[in-house]
């Protein structure tokens, strides 16, 4: 899989400040973390297709 560094803007600062702390408690990166909650989204939305 390849990784990309990417600007995302127009975020909730609060919103992202609780999703960093989360990921932190979770032991995660908070690339890891927003990868994961990418595929919960997609799958939620039913698009998600397994990515090789």
């Amino acid at each position: 899989m390849t990784m990309v560094d990417i600007t995302i803007r127009n975020l909730d600062e609060k919103l992202l400040r609780e999703f960093k702390a989360e990921a932190v408690r979770q032991g995660k990166t908070y690339g890891e973390a927003f990868n994961e909650a990418m595929i919960l989204w997609l799958k939620h939305k039913g698009v998600f297709r397994k990515i090789k």
